[in-house]
């Protein structure tokens, strides 16, 4: 593939970074600045950054697409380009307390996602976190590798770096990122009743902090961290209400018909199960409901195909293991579903009723499909 129209991005410490052009679209190269270009053991650090990248897949981290060598430019990482602003410029801009919590949402999610695989960050701080112009979509970028003992690379933004993390003879494993994710908390200026959370984000001890992002998410759904039983809260009680009841005359009429939509509640708090004798041996993979023609609902397009393919990737693995015969968490599951839930719902703002009745049958709908998937390879 050829690459033109090569213009500097950046330059910050062993790297160069430039935007160029292939054929059809703007893409990011990540190289070595010119003295260290020539150095086998930074171009190995580059390599291994590429390697570790190229197995990622998730919509909250950036793609890497390829590894080229370049006459002009040397080795460089080729990486997905995000029409975007970091965090810490969008930051700068007027933003809800909802609009901070659902960044907060989204990077929790991306932690997750690369801890589950093992890989640590290690240089989170707002300028490694890009927000999308189009749906404000967060994008993690320049993951720090484990440096040998010999490639003394200095941290950039020291406050933002976990105690462990300055001390290269400690282990490091995901709360290392959480540390670095409650110092951003901080900086957001959330409300006064995160700042417990934030606290423990921000402990010295790694013992001391949440022991995973799922915990962290946890205290940042809870109704103890707002300060009581939030509205929300009560409306989904009132709702999950109404669904049991309709679950037990479904279950006892004689001719009993499931029904045809479901209930907001059913997405965050369950994953319903299909009775067996409806499900098909080889079910047809989850199509997207027809969109809305009302020009109010403009904004389910714009989030549509992506928040699918969130779906389908918080589902893939989970089919994944049933499609092998192993035990699926079920419960772990339920949770994802429900942050990711929150997450996207705080990213729209304001909307009326309409336009919540409407995104969340959507959400119901695709969700219902891809659990019903799910069921059809459980034993």
């Amino acid at each position: 593939m050829e690459y033109t129209n090569f213009s500097l991005m950046a330059a910050s410490g062993i790297y160069r970074v430039m935007k160029a052009q292939t054929d059809d679209q703007p893409v990011v190269m990540k190289g070595l600045r010119q003295e260290y270009r020539e150095r086998g053991q930074y171009q190995n650090l580059l390599k291994k950054e590429f390697e570790q990248g190229q197995k990622l897949d998730s919509p909250y981290i950036i793609k890497y697409k390829e590894f080229v060598d370049l006459p002009e430019y040397g080795k460089c990482i080729v990486e997905e380009y995000v029409d975007g602003r970091s965090l810490a410029d969008y930051l700068k801009e007027n933003l809800s307390d909802d609009e901070k919590l659902a960044v907060v949402v989204q990077i929790a999610e991306g932690l997750r996602y690369i801890h589950e695989k093992n890989i640590v960050h290690r240089n989170l701080k707002p300028s490694n976190v890009l927000i999308t112009k189009q749906g404000n979509r967060v994008k993690l970028i320049d993951f720090r590798m484990a440096y040998a003992n010999d490639l003394q690379v200095p941290f950039k933004a020291p406050k933002y770096v976990a105690p462990e993390l300055k001390d290269e003879t400690l282990s490091i494993d995901g709360r290392s990122d959480i540390y670095s994710l409650g110092v951003i908390m901080k900086d957001m200026g959330l409300p006064k009743f995160y700042d417990a959370i934030i606290d423990k984000c921000c402990s010295y001890s790694r013992t001391d902090r949440y022991m995973g992002v799922d915990a962290l998410l946890d205290a940042l759904n809870s109704d103890q961290s707002r300060g009581g039983l939030s509205a929300r809260w009560i409306l989904l009680a009132a709702c999950l209400l109404a669904v049991v009841v309709g679950l037990v005359y479904w279950f006892t009429t004689k001719d009993g018909k499931k029904p045809e939509e479901m209930q907001q509640t059913e997405i965050v708090d369950s994953v319903q199960t299909a009775p067996k004798e409806q499900v098909k041996p080889a079910p047809k993979a989850a199509t997207a409901p027809v969109a809305p023609v009302n020009p109010k609902m403009a904004f389910l397009e714009q989030v549509r195909t992506q928040m699918f393919a969130d779906i389908d990737h918080i589902y893939q693995p989970y089919i994944t293991a049933a499609q092998s015969g192993n035990a699926v968490d079920q419960r772990g599951l339920r949770k994802r579903i429900k942050s990711y839930y929150l997450g996207i719902l705080e990213t729209f703002g304001k909307i009326d009723s309409e336009q919540r009745e409407a995104f969340d049958k959507v959400f119901a709908e695709y969700n219902q499909r891809k659990s019903q998937e799910l069921q059809s390879y459980m034993k």
